[in-house]
């Protein structure tokens, strides 16, 4: 798993982003990167010019949850709730077809 920080600063992988880290391997065979900086925290995969992206933050009571995943095809995006990981993975690995609901540039921390 690799982990980016901004220089000069070491934030530990929060525990369930890392667990989310270790599905998405398992699943795509990618090792994922992790970013975390403050209360926000990324998982991505990507091939050639398809990405798998999860997005979570960290409440008021220092859990992290999940927010969403993306599933970015060139210009499409498709967003997917927080319990539908398993179809973004398996529209990422093109199992299922990229219906993008969420149009490129739109503010996607509005849920």
């Amino acid at each position: 798993m690799n982990q980016q920080n901004t220089p000069g600063k070491s934030a530990p992988v929060p525990t369930a982003v890392g667990r989310y880290a270790a599905y998405l391997c398992g699943k795509t065979y990618i090792t994922p990167e992790t970013t975390v900086d403050g209360d926000h925290a990324d998982v991505r995969v990507s091939t050639g010019d398809a990405a798998l992206v999860l997005v979570f933050r960290c409440g008021g009571t220092g859990e992290w949850s999940l927010r969403r995943a993306e599933v970015q095809c060139g210009a499409h995006t498709a967003t997917f709730a927080r319990g539908q990981v398993a179809k973004a993975t398996a529209v990422f690995l093109g199992h299922e077809p990229l219906t993008p609901d969420v149009p490129a540039g739109k503010d996607r921390d509005a849920f």
